[in-house]
C-alpha cells in the first residue's frame, strides 16, 4: 500500500473500529439502583408502600452488612419481625436462624426470644411458644414486658388455659 493511502486507510480502521458493538464481557456489570450505602430505614417504608415485604427486609439485611455490633443484630431483628408481622413464616424463621446469638444483647436476646415464641404460636405450637418465653426481668423495659404479657395471653388462650398471675 502506498504511504499516501496509509492514513486514511488507518484513520478509516479507527472509525470503524469504535463504532463496533462491545460484548458483554466488555460491559462492566450493572451497579445496583440502590447502594447499600445509600440505603436508609426510610426506605423500609418505600418498599412496603409497594407491597414489597421481602425488599423492605431486604433493606433492613443490607443495613446490617454495614453496621457495627449491636446495631447489626437490631436490623437483623427488625427484618425477621417484619417478615413475621407480614406473614412471611418460612423467611422470618430463617432470619432468626441466621442470627449470631452470641452477639446479641440481653435486651437483643429477649427480643428474639420473643420473636421465636411468635413463630411457635403462628405454627401452631402454642406449648413450645410457651417454654420459649423468658422470664419477666427487672431490666425489661415496659414496653417489652407489655410484649411478654401479651404473647403470654396468646398463648394461654390458645392453650384453652386461664391463668390470673400471667
Amino acid at each position: 500500500m502506498s504511504r499516501s493511502l496509509l492514513l486514511p486507510a488507518t484513520a478509516l480502521t479507527i472509525v470503524l473500529g469504535a463504532c463496533t458493538t462491545p460484548t458483554s464481557k466488555d460491559v462492566p456489570p450493572a451497579e445496583p439502583e440502590t447502594p447499600a450505602s445509600e440505603l436508609s430505614e426510610a426506605d423500609v417504608e418505600l418498599f412496603l408502600q409497594i407491597g414489597d415485604v421481602q425488599g423492605a427486609a431486604g433493606v433492613y439485611s443490607e443495613l446490617a452488612k454495614s453496621a457495627l455490633p449491636p446495631l447489626r443484630s437490631d436490623y437483623l431483628l427488625d427484618a425477621a419481625a417484619l417478615l413475621l408481622e407480614y406473614d412471611q413464616i418460612t423467611l422470618a424463621q430463617s432470619r432468626l436462624e441466621h442470627i449470631d446469638l452470641g452477639a446479641l444483647t440481653p435486651q437483643q436476646r429477649n427480643r428474639w426470644t420473643l420473636l421465636k415464641a411468635r413463630l411457635a404460636l403462628r405454627d401452631g405450637r402454642a406449648a413450645d411458644a410457651l417454654s420459649l418465653l423468658p422470664a419477666e426481668q427487672p431490666e425489661m423495659t415496659l414496653a417489652e414486658r407489655a410484649d411478654l404479657l401479651e404473647l403470654r395471653a396468646r398463648i394461654y388462650t390458645e392453650l384453652g388455659q386461664c391463668h390470673f398471675g400471667l
